[in-house]
Order: structure tokens, then sequence, then C-alpha cells
């Protein structure tokens, strides 16, 4: 009886600290370590304080069953979105499609006789790359120069990217928003209409001592990436690999940016595209590398802004690496015109 009084005493403490966590991530900002956290594990710790909720109702423990039920709400109103999706609006008659995909390639994880094939399967239009290895950028750029015949590619390992396109990639420039981790940023000829096109990678958080913290220059590169999505005008596709989740600041800073998340839009399921093995065991060799993981993070994303039109999006299969690409169908109406450059 004493171990089961410890069993409850358990579950309570941990639905009152996810339900007061939860509470702290609404009044407060990734200053503070506990809302950080909290943002990548939200998705897994609320339903381990709910999941007990049906046996909470049958033993009559009312302390459970409020803390259990509070969970429940929260986990529905950050995550329902997830299952229930209301019907963006439709594109008008006419209007341009383009099917878009965005991959990182985990550093070489992503092996050209594996992603090759993938690649030419996808049927996407525009592929933005991160993690780009030299060897990775040689493969792709004899592999599918008649697939893609248009290429930006810059193998560099890690702060490697790389955009594949169908359509006439009119320039394109590295964005050195952050020494030794470049965007990219490449104008695109859609079918008459100059549209800019984004490929980003900010680095991921580094655990210290003191917690999950920035690595440097993260910040400032977030800062002088959404001061461009600002002041760009046309329309605007931004690709990669942000290391957030939508539970942080970032994230929140890109749709004050005027900018959409297409997955979130018309996706299906909550679209987890990370971890799929674990990268540093797999690179360095380890057979434990190549075990399969369940995705538990939706780090990916495809942006637009409003000039597109949302139709579909999709988690793509995999080809090695240890994330999973994203894939989206937009439409656009065909007007003609120029994108403003910022510098």
């Amino acid at each position: 009886m004493a171990r089961y009084g410890r069993f409850w005493l358990s579950i309570d403490v941990f639905g009152v600290a996810a339900n007061t966590v939860f509470v702290l991530w609404c009044f407060l900002d990734d200053t503070f370590q506990l809302v950080v956290v909290f943002g990548y594990i939200a998705h897994l710790a609320l339903p381990a304080a709910f999941i007990w909720l049906p046996l909470a109702i049958v033993r009559r423990r009312r302390i459970s069953i409020a803390l259990g039920a509070a969970s429940l709400v929260a986990f529905v109103w950050l995550f329902g979105n997830g299952v229930i999706r209301s019907d963006p609006d439709p594109p008008p008659a006419g209007a341009a499609e383009i099917v878009v995909l965005t991959y990182n390639l985990g550093n070489g994880l992503a092996t050209p006789d594996k992603l090759i094939p993938m690649l030419r399967s996808s049927g996407a239009d525009v592929i933005g790359l991160e993690e780009v290895t030299p060897e990775t950028e040689t493969a792709l750029s004899t592999g599918l120069a008649d697939l893609y015949p248009y290429q930006a590619l810059y193998g560099m390992g890690i702060p490697g990217k790389g955009l594949l396109s169908r359509f006439p990639i009119l320039r394109n420039e590295l964005l050195e928003l952050n020494p030794g981790r470049p965007d990219l940023r490449a104008i695109v000829d859609f079918d008459g209409m100059q549209i800019t096109i984004i490929v980003a990678h900010p680095p991921p958080p580094g655990l210290r001592r003191t917690g999950i913290q920035p690595r440097e220059g993260t910040a400032e590169q977030v800062d002088a990436l959404i001061a461009i999505i600002e002041e760009t005008k046309g329309p605007l596709i931004v690709l990669g690999d942000f290391n957030v989740t939508r539970l942080h600041d970032a994230y929140r800073r890109l749709e004050d940016a005027d900018l959409r998340d297409v997955y979130r839009l018309v996706g299906d399921g909550l679209g987890y595209t990370m971890p799929t093995r674990f990268a540093s065991l797999a690179e360095s060799g380890s057979p434990l590398g190549d075990i399969p993981l369940p995705p538990v993070l939706r780090i990916d994303y495809v942006w637009i802004s409003r000039d597109w039109y949302p139709v579909d999006a999709w988690i793509a299969e995999k080809a090695g690496s240890d994330h999973r690409p994203v894939g989206a169908r937009l439409a656009i109406q065909h007007e003609l015109g120029t994108p403003e450059i910022v510098a």
C-alpha cells in the first residue's frame, strides 16, 4: 500500500512540475532555461502527465485527475492543430504550382547512392539542402544535372548549403550572417516570376553546465535573417533546419515576420523530422548508428510569404540522414515581379 501511495505521489509531483513549466512558458521567454527545455520536450512531458488520467478517474484521485486534466488541456492547446486543422484559402483558378523540399543531409550520412534516387523520386521542383559535404556536392552536380540543371552547391560539411532547381537560378549568394555558418539566398525564375529562396541553418544549442545554451553567433544570425526576411519584397520561400520547435522564440519571431509554416497549415500529423538515427554513432562507424529511431522533434521547416497559397505538405522519405525531409506544394498567382534584394 505504501508503494502504491508513492506511485501516485510521483505522478502528482510530475504533474505539478509539467503544469508549472507550461505556465512559465506562457509568460516567459527563452532566456529562462526551463522554458527552453520545455520547448523541446513538451510534446513528451505533457502526455506523460495525463496518460494516467483514466486510472486516476477509476481510483477517484481528485488531485491526480485535476493535474492530468490540466496537462491534457495544455497538450491539446499546444499540439491539437496536428490532428485538427482549418482549411486554408484555396488557390485561385490558374495559379502556378511549385513543389519544394528541404533536407538536412546529416553531414554525409545521406550518402549519394541513397540520396540521388530519393531526390529523383521526390517530385520536387526546388530542393534546399543543409550540411552538404564536398563529396556530396560533387555527386549531386553530376548525378542530378539532367533533372536539376540549375544548381548552387557549397560543399562545406555542416555549414554546407545547396539549392537544386528545375527553374533557372538567376543569381545566388552566401549570406555571412554568422561567421562560419553562411545561409544561402537565391533568385529563381519561376515561369517568369522572380522568387527569393533562402536556405537557412542556424546552429543547434549546446549542452553546458548551465543547461541548454545557444551557440555563439546564433542570436545574431537569427536577428539578421529575420531582418532580411522582413525587408524582402515579392514571393519568398525559406527552407531549412532551424533547430527550434514551434514553442521557441525564434519560431514566433519568424511568424511575426509574416512568414507561415506550411506543414503547420496543411500537413498531416505532428510532422516530426529528427532524429532518425544516432548521428554521432553513425559518423564514428559504430553499428549502433544504424539503429532506426522514431523522430520526436519538428525542427525542419518550409516557410512562405503571404504571396503563396499552401496546398499540401508532407514528411518525405529519408536517405540515411538523421533528419527526415519536408516537402510542400505551393501555388501562386502568375504575376511578374522582381524581388528587392536586401544587402
